[in-house]
């Protein structure tokens, strides 16, 4: 430990030191001003930096982590995460609280979106990558979550998960021990027990593995909320509980150092470790902290929008794209995702983006004419009302009221204009008598343009009413019951109907938060009367009055969020009905998914063209344009599969588990692995994504020597690309290594490697690729790891389905 932080603990009281293990607030820990150690701020990822979510300020919404994996471009993602590093300083923040790296697990996961897929070896390497480009930015460091199998959202908070060790080595810690090896500055231990131990609490975990075995220096925080028990906790390793105050520290945790609990040697690990984070952060002595600040680049939005397009995969081509702007002249969006679009998933990912490129903008920017109609509806709540619905102008549109405890006839403490009806605030208001305890009144004047049957929805963390004109339409208040809302805290969504004529009306919506709750959230939904027969019957004739159709269809995230798994594996609503209508009625179609995980496409087979344009970021139009021009190269690749049925996922019989257990019986064979050692045909396999360019992938050389040794014996492979094609294109090549046979049960194949590279038309180039001692080896029943001697096979592929030449290797 250095000096100055031996120092700074040996002037420390306990109090003082037991004060530092516990956050100060929701985004910072504890500062002690007397011995200038300030807090350390930090701010959700992994997307964006939102900084502490109240200041307004916005940020750059970069595609979601499944897309930056769908490029399979490791340098990319390392320029992406020196943007974050860059985002996380402007937000006054010097913890960034990303990467993700749980695998997507089960096709219906709710936080699918935030990881780097399904494969171990995949993750790990974009993980690596996105890491050290955080950490390139000075006093900015990554915090890898979560630590560890939290890979589904089912009953997260008390859960277990129940995995073998073997399988947990070989495939669930491998991105964080990848983590490790990058510097990452902080971990965050999981919600879920790990085989019936809190992640917060598992010795083994924090100290036997992470620390003695691995070597971490760094710092262990908790999940927001996860921290369960003062002593187990501190003594298994964690160093500090979030948010703050202090629940299960704090005073407990004094209470145990004076009983001798937790003596004080461990103490002193642990606020180390605190100061030791405040050092790396440059932030000894520095007391003031840095106000947020929104910064727009043209540069930054041109690496957000590369990155975007990079991600998006072609699924089927007949032939009709690209759709060539100086050939293509009408085309017509239909689909509830083509305006405005899905830029991001739901939960602690989502923030206020710069701005959002449409698919309507985006496109209508290159094509002389473009229409839409959304055709149908897809939501799970009601939509939130439109901006422009409100009277009023900008910021001033909505008048919102706080008043202290629940009397609405009191004085307001507090008048401010806002934007939405949809507000999330964490931890306490200061200023209040009783900062937990507070309610609000919204009230705005809202257009009335079609006269008819109106639908309106209120749903919060505590109780809420909605009056239109001085009438009760929604009691949210008298007789609420549990929702899924605002991470399972939230009541159920209570809908009203109220006649209307076309007009303006004064909405009012009262709310008092429930004061048991760090987080409290209140939504306002509404929609007007709609004919989606009618809806439907003018997509299909816009689609067919234009030269190409591009339909955009998915999710959102109501859908796919933190806190809760998707509810069904289809697409929600008539989105599967409109999309056979309008191939039906236009030949030359494509189909775009904007959603965050494999989804069922029973049309996927009629489509001309099909595209996964995932959770893209405030890029979406402009990046669509590129990729469906042809101004940009298709060249995603499917970081997980996309079953032809949930019954064939290899988690379908386990997820949602059963007595508060998921069991991981699917083993080693995560993934693809699965459908590989089971003979399923995917509907779209791991890997898998077409291009307009071609190439000519040459024979795989192995560099020498030509055996790989256990000991720093990283082997290269080295293949010659060709583009053959009128064009500019991106190669993805993966090397996928199959073990010789033996008494060892192993998958039939696993990643190993995979490279990138950008070729011009007619142009050729030479991929190396790098093949870690670590894929030879498992975790035996001595518990250590161990390389079979052997025959193994690379196969040198485009997919995990599609081999064009391989090469043996000697152990």
């Amino acid at each position: 430990m250095p000096t100055d932080i031996a120092e700074l603990l040996s002037q420390l009281t306990t109090e003082e030191k037991v004060s530092l293990l516990a956050g100060g607030d929701v985004w910072r820990t504890m500062a002690i001003e007397r011995l200038g150690i300030p807090a350390i701020k930090v701010t959700d990822g992994p997307n964006g930096a939102r900084g502490d979510s109240t200041t307004g300020a916005r940020a750059v919404c970069l595609p979601a982590s499944i897309s930056l994996a769908a490029s399979f471009d490791s340098t990319l993602v390392g320029e992406v995460g020196a943007l974050l590093g860059r985002e996380t300083a402007r937000k006054g923040s010097h913890v960034l609280l990303a990467p993700t790296i749980n695998l997507a697990k089960h096709p219906l996961g709710g936080r699918n979106f935030e990881s780097f897929g399904e494969d171990p070896h995949l993750t790990a390497a974009m993980a690596t990558a996105y890491i050290t480009g955080v950490q390139e930015i000075a006093g900015v460091g990554a915090c890898a979550k979560h630590f560890v199998a939290n890979d589904v959202e089912y009953a997260r908070l008390t859960v277990s998960s129940e995995v073998d060790e073997r399988t947990l080595r070989e495939v669930y810690l491998q991105p964080f021990e990848a983590a490790i090896r990058a510097g990452v500055w902080t971990l965050m231990a999981a919600y879920p027990k790990l085989n019936g131990h809190y992640c917060t609490e598992h010795h083994w975990l924090l100290t036997d593995l992470l620390r003695n075995e691995w070597g971490f220096d760094g710092l262990v925080m908790s999940d927001w909320g996860a921290t369960h028990h003062a002593a187990r906790s501190i003594n298994a390793g964690l160093d500090l509980e979030m948010p703050g105050p202090a629940q299960a520290l704090g005073p407990k945790l004094l209470a145990a150092v004076e009983n001798g609990d937790v003596s004080l040697e461990v103490l002193d690990q642990r606020a180390g470790r605190v100061l030791d984070l405040v050092q790396r952060s440059g932030r000894l002595g520095v007391m003031d902290e840095a106000p947020e600040q929104s910064v727009d680049l043209p540069d930054e939005r041109a690496l957000a929008r590369r990155a975007s397009a990079a991600g998006m995969v072609l699924l089927r081509n007949s032939g009709v794209l690209p759709f060539k702007p100086e050939v293509v002249k009408s085309v017509a969006i239909i689909g509830p995702n083509g305006d405005p679009g899905v830029i991001q998933g739901g939960g602690s990912a989502q923030l206020p983006s710069h701005h959002l490129v449409s698919p309507v903008a985006g496109l209508a920017a290159v094509f002389d004419s473009v229409s839409f109609e959304p055709g149908c509806l897809a939501h799970r709540y009601l939509p939130l009302v439109p901006d422009d619905a409100w009277v009023g102008e900008g910021e001033s549109r909505l008048r919102r009221e706080l008043f202290a405890g629940d009397d609405f006839n009191a004085e307001p403490t507090l008048r401010k204009a806002t934007r939405s009806l949809f507000s999330l605030v964490m931890g306490p208001v200061e200023g209040l008598p009783d900062p937990m305890k507070w309610s609000q009144r919204f009230t705005g004047s809202l257009r009335i343009d079609t006269a008819g049957a109106h639908q309106f929805s209120v749903f919060a963390v505590g109780s809420s009413r909605l009056f239109i004109d001085g009438e009760l339409v929604v009691d949210n208040w008298t007789n609420s019951t549990p929702g899924d809302g605002f991470f399972q805290k939230a009541s159920a969504e209570v809908i009203g109907r109220i006649e209307l004529e076309p007009g303006v009306v004064e909405v009012v919506v009262e709310w008092t938060r429930n004061d048991d709750d760090q987080l409290a959230g209140i939504r306002f939904g509404w929609l007007p009367p709609t004919d989606e027969d009618a809806m439907m019957a003018s997509a299909i004739a816009a689609a067919a009055a234009a030269d190409v159709a591009v339909v955009v269809v998915g999710l959102d995230a109501d859908w796919e969020t933190e806190s809760h798994d998707r509810p069904m594996f289809g697409l929600p609503g008539r989105q599967d009905e409109l999309v056979r209508a309008i191939i039906a009625a236009n030949p030359n179609t494509a189909v775009v998914l904007n959603a965050g995980g494999p989804v069922d496409l029973p049309w996927l087979d009629a489509a001309p063209a099909a595209l996964v344009a995932w959770y893209p970021g405030q890029e979406f139009g402009t990046a669509l344009a590129d990729v469906l021009s042809g101004a940009v190269d298709a060249s995603g690749r499917l970081p997980v599969t996309f079953p032809r049925r949930l019954a064939d996922a290899p988690t379908y019989l386990d997820v949602p588990g059963d007595d508060d257990r998921v069991h991981y019986r699917d083993a080693l064979h995560v993934g693809h692995r699965w459908y590989d050692a089971r003979e399923i045909e995917p509907l779209a396999e791991f890997g898998f994504g077409l291009s307009y360019a071609n190439f000519d992938i040459g024979e795989p050389s192995l560099g020498e020597p030509t055996t790989a040794d256990s000991v720093g014996g990283t082997l290269t492979v080295s293949v010659p690309v060709e583009n053959t094609s009128e064009r500019d294109g991106t190669c993805v090549i993966q090397g996928y290594l199959e073990p010789p046979r033996g008494a060892h049960r192993r998958p039939i194949r696993q990643l190993a490697t995979f490279g990138t590279v950008h070729i011009p038309a007619g142009g050729s180039a030479t991929m190396r690729l790098q093949i870690e001692p670590r894929a030879f080896e498992i975790w035996s029943s001595v518990h250590a790891w161990h390389a079979p001697s052997g025959r193994y096979r690379l196969q040198i592929a485009t997919s995990s389905r599609v081999f064009i030449h391989h090469l043996y290797i000697e152990r």
